[in-house]
């Protein structure tokens, strides 16, 4: 298995199909891709169940361009995984951006932050310049996702193709 296909093999949906490249046609995988929600992290199902807590940091009908993306949303959600009888929650942060061509959840935070961590973590990010951060690394992971999901797409089809 190549760099490619694991990358993804590992992106995986949110309470969608998961979308696949060896099963559909370009045009079919393109679209799909489009609507779904990607999880890029390593372990996926750390976010498979409802949060805790979420933040709305940006909600946006006519939407902004940044990078070529139309971002309409922005949103940060807290998952408690354990406590600690002496350190207290252990918490993953991540955020999720809407835009015009997918939606994708990230690890933004993760460690014993205390009973308001997101509260903490979103002041922060809306006081500084951490909002635009956040927007450029999660275009550019998402641009990253499309451009090897369409990539291996097309060469699916090609190779489809090329088959008698």
């Amino acid at each position: 298995m190549d760099d490619q296909d694991e990358t993804i093999q590992s992106a995986q949906t949110n309470n969608e199909s998961c979308v696949t490249t060896s099963t559909s046609t370009s045009d079919t995988h393109i679209r799909t891709t489009l609507h779904s929600k990607i999880v890029d992290m390593p372990n996926p199902g750390r976010v498979s169940q409802h949060p805790q807590k979420i933040q709305v940091l940006l909600d946006d009908p006519a939407g902004f361009v940044h990078q070529n993306f139309v971002i309409f949303k922005v949103v940060l959600s807290m998952y408690r995984e354990k406590t600690d009888p002496k350190m207290g929650d252990y918490s993953l942060i991540t955020s999720t951006v809407h835009t015009n061509k997918g939606i994708i959840e990230m690890i933004y935070d993760e460690g014993f932050r205390g009973n308001d961590a997101l509260e903490r973590t979103a002041k922060f990010l809306l006081s500084s310049l951490g909002l635009s951060g956040l927007l450029t690394r999660s275009v550019i992971a998402l641009d990253t996702w499309l451009s090897t999901t369409m990539s291996t797409a097309t060469t699916s089809q090609q190779q489809q193709q090329q088959q008698p």
